[in-house]
């Protein structure tokens, strides 16, 4: 099987989420929940736990953060929001994927996914965790990167992202 086995680590989960994040998450059980989902997913995905790369509390620890962190920035734009008021009006060209609202972050995948070649996983994989609010650090650990390439591929992100507003925002 790949990634982390819920079924011996389930305990761990609910220990580690209770001990670091029980203060923070609003409903505690419901992040567990999330947290498991979220393995499951990762799972099956391009980033399932590796045991040569750190321990599984570490694993859960980090996965439970990006889900913890997701949820408290979720609230933080209104869905309805118009998108050109996330974009900054001032001459600098500096696009904050943190404070687009879910259906902007969902184009943007779209956007990458149409721009990229199969092959070109690193950028997607980067802005994933991002997404989910890992450090660069963290990045690096989990995909097993040097701090350089996560900073290249962020700037490619970023860039990658000024090309999405300007195909949203033409008269920008």
């Amino acid at each position: 099987m790949n990634g982390l086995d819920l079924t011996k680590h389930y305990e761990d989960v609910v220990r580690i989420v209770y001990a670091k994040f029980g203060a923070e998450a609003e409903d505690p059980d419901d992040l567990v929940h999330d947290v498991c989902e979220k393995i499951l997913k990762l799972n099956q995905g391009s980033s399932p736990y590796v045991a040569s790369r750190c321990a599984p509390s570490t694993y859960i620890y980090m996965v439970a953060r990006g889900v913890l962190i997701k949820q408290l920035n979720r609230d933080k734009v209104p869905e309805g929001a118009d998108t050109a008021s996330l974009i900054p009006r001032s001459g600098h060209r500096k696009v904050c994927l943190l404070e687009w609202n879910e259906e902007l972050l969902k184009g943007f995948e779209q956007h990458l996914k149409d721009s990229l070649t199969f092959e070109d996983t690193l950028p997607r994989r980067v802005f994933l965790l991002l997404r989910m609010g890992y450090t660069r650090k963290e990045i690096c650990k989990l995909l097993d990167e040097t701090l350089y390439q996560v900073k290249k591929q962020k700037g490619r992100l970023r860039d990658l992202a000024e090309d999405f507003i300007d195909d949203l925002h033409p008269s920008r």
